[in-house]
């Protein structure tokens, strides 16, 4: 496949998912919010900063990934290097929440699974920045995407919480839509799967399943 063919494409895909990605967060919290509006006593200043920060990101990754699909990329370039300020509220933000919640419960299940995402989402964001400035552009769409997969673990939450499903089909449904959509990236943009990919998905993968298993050690019996 021609380079610049399948830059083009995997450009047009990412900014594609991204865009799904994005609605998709604001439509699960919006759900959540009407289904259970009692709720909404919670959501203090902190939890809102959160909020806003985490759709910040989710926009902010859409709005870069329409930016390249349109080779606009200086833009891209110069809305990416003010990224750390958004990504570093979102997490610390969110931990400091998921802490305040355990210590109000007495229950580590949210810090726990907030700690997994973040493990998962940090190192791939910072990998994007290394791929990028090591002009790896289908790496660094690879990773970008992973890492932002990986940040859906609270939206999916709130959708199978509103309509009263069992939260633990959650993930056996990132284990088929995860690898689904980055081998379809790698093919769309590369016309095959690129051991990188492979090595970011066992990375993934790892960590989801390190955290399932020491969720499993704090969770009590049912």
């Amino acid at each position: 496949m021609d380079k610049k063919v399948g830059h083009k494409r995997g450009n047009e895909l990412l900014a594609k998912i991204a865009l799904v990605i994005f609605l998709f967060s604001i439509g699960a919290f919006a759900l959540k919010a009407i289904m259970e509006p009692e709720r909404l006593v919670r959501y203090t200043p902190l939890v809102i900063l959160h909020g806003v920060t985490m759709i910040a990101w989710m926009g902010m990754f859409a709005f870069q990934a329409r930016l390249a699909a349109f080779g606009n990329l200086a833009r891209h370039r110069n809305l990416g290097r003010r990224s750390p300020m958004v990504v570093t509220a979102m997490v610390a933000s969110g931990m400091t929440v998921s802490w305040n919640l355990s210590q109000e419960f007495d229950r580590y299940e949210v810090l726990i699974g907030n700690v997994g995402i973040f493990a998962t989402f940090i190192p791939l964001y910072i990998g994007a920045i290394l791929f990028a400035r090591s002009h790896r552009a289908a790496e660094h769409r690879q990773a970008m995407l992973l890492g932002n997969l990986a940040l859906l673990g609270p939206a999916y939450a709130r959708v199978f919480d509103a309509f009263d499903l069992p939260e633990f089909t959650a993930g056996p449904l990132q284990f088929i839509l995860v690898p689904a959509l980055a081998i379809l990236l790698d093919k769309v943009s590369r016309g095959h799967v690129a051991k990188s990919t492979w090595w970011m998905l066992a990375f993934y993968f790892g960590v989801l399943i390190a955290t399932v298993v020491v969720f499993l050690q704090v969770s009590p019996p049912i």
